[in-house]
């Protein structure tokens, strides 16, 4: 239920965060339609995993396992490619970049690597345990999607640092 009533901020700051880095105007020239690509599929991938995740949320693997299995398939997917993307972006060449934006760079490399690292032992936990079926092997399994979740929402609280002292307005007729 809490993941369904989160949907709506996360599109929302998907959508932010598509026109934070589509606004940039001092990237540089050269690389601009090599950044515009980026930030559209990052846009895209970005909205998938927000779908993926609360369909992983909505249908438990005991209720319908080829679900539950696609659905986290495809999180892990696109959340991969949302976070390498922003990576990119963030750290794409520009002509100027204040402190913040520097660090918030280096906050989403870090935990992008956690991430990354934390989904490979998941999978390879979920392979060992169904292969083998030691034992704590899926007990170890779980405490690494555990930290693929956290380091996902760790991730996405970096926008604190990217939007922490600007304003979300919704406007009536485009004003």
């Amino acid at each position: 239920m809490g993941v369904a009533l989160h949907i709506t901020p996360r599109l929302l700051f998907a959508t932010v965060y598509y026109n934070y880095y589509g606004d940039m105007k001092h990237v540089v020239e050269t690389k601009r339609k090599g950044f515009v690509l980026c930030n559209r599929v990052g846009y895209v991938s970005h909205i998938c995993e927000i779908f993926c995740l609360l369909g992983l949320t909505c249908v438990s693997s005991t209720e319908d396992f080829g679900i539950h299995r696609n659905c986290f398939t495809g999180f892990g997917i696109c959340s991969f490619l949302n976070m390498f993307l922003s990576c990119v972006l963030s750290h794409w060449p520009r002509l100027s970049k204040s402190q913040m934006e520097c660090c918030s760079a280096k906050k989403k490399l870090y935990i992008f690597l956690a991430n990354v690292t934390s989904f490979a032992l998941v999978m390879y936990l979920y392979w060992r345990h169904n292969a083998y079926c030691e034992p704590y092997v899926y007990s170890f399994f779980a405490m690494f999607e555990y930290a693929v979740i956290m380091t996902n929402m760790a991730f996405h609280s970096i926008a604190i640092d990217d939007f922490g002292k600007k304003y979300i307005m919704l406007l009536e007729d485009g004003r």
